[in-house]
């Protein structure tokens, strides 16, 4: 099952909106038109534009795939893949014990890191607390079961 992310949308809106004036503001105070020519700032806000989601990619999430045992997380250039059986542990404090996927922006929001045998561990904690628990119970459905009910 495919999920979107709805809080990494709102992140990159906000951070492609303030990074292209603050990187002319800051080409600007540097001197890179004066010195290099207009096409050098706009190499250098391409760059920086770059360099931002590179960084981003690496714990803001795009859209979440869920199946038995296996989440993958889409980034904007970059995809992982983890596999249940890879998994050493999640941490999801504090516990989370919703499906809801609404954001609230005035409450602290849940942690989520899953270490796995071998390889860098992945913090997704920039998404929904119910989008966690999803991820979890996929890794690891014993130590993290769903609620009873509906499942929205």
């Amino acid at each position: 099952m495919r999920y979107r992310n709805p809080i990494a949308r709102v992140f990159l809106i906000i951070g492609t909106l303030v990074l292209v004036p603050v990187s002319q503001v800051g080409g600007y105070v540097f001197g890179v038109p004066q010195y290099f020519g207009w096409v050098a700032q706009a190499g250098l806000t391409v760059f920086v534009f770059a360099i931002l989601y590179v960084l981003w990619s690496y714990w803001l999430f795009m859209a979440v795939e869920i199946g038995p045992g296996q989440v993958v997380l889409r980034a904007p250039f970059r995809r992982i893949v983890l596999v249940g059986s890879e998994v050493e542990r999640i941490e999801l404090t504090p516990p989370v014990t919703s499906l809801d996927m609404e954001i609230r922006w005035w409450e602290p929001w849940s942690k989520l890191v899953i270490h796995r045998r071998g390889r860098a561990s992945v913090d997704a904690s920039v998404m929904p607390d119910g989008l966690k628990l999803r991820i979890a119970n996929a890794l690891d459905s014993a130590s993290y079961p769903l609620p009873s009910g509906r499942l929205p």
